[in-house]
């Protein structure tokens, strides 16, 4: 969460949304997908708490569209994958510890460009 303390918000917000970019991903070549994380105070107390996080990749043929690839929707208890669909995310336990540790070394390695919207 240090990333969200270099840009407090001018004033009391509802959410923050970070969007993280490999610029060089795109339908001809591959490359990092961009990830989408929102994330919301929690009603009950003065903690923030990670709604969902989505993965984004690039479907379809002869013109691809960025669409979500895999969703882990904490709010809502769901995961989703491509070709697979939504099921409990008790199921998708062992896809994301996977695509956690890929993502933190892309994190590492600032492989990304970081959007961070508060609204």
């Amino acid at each position: 969460m240090a990333l969200l303390a270099e840009k407090p918000p001018a004033t009391l917000q509802t959410g923050v949304t970070l969007n993280f970019r490999a610029p060089d991903y795109s339908p001809e070549s591959g490359g990092i997908h961009p990830v989408e994380i929102r994330i919301e105070p929690c009603p009950t107390n003065s903690d923030w708490h990670i709604c969902y996080i989505t993965d984004f990749g690039y479907f379809g043929r002869p013109y691809p569209e960025l669409e979500k690839d895999i969703d882990f929707n904490f709010t809502t208890g769901q995961g989703y994958q491509a070709f697979v669909g939504i099921h409990p995310l008790r199921n998708f336990s062992g896809i994301y510890r996977i695509w956690e540790a890929n993502f933190r070394s892309y994190l590492n390695n600032d492989t990304f460009q970081i959007t961070i919207t508060w609204d």
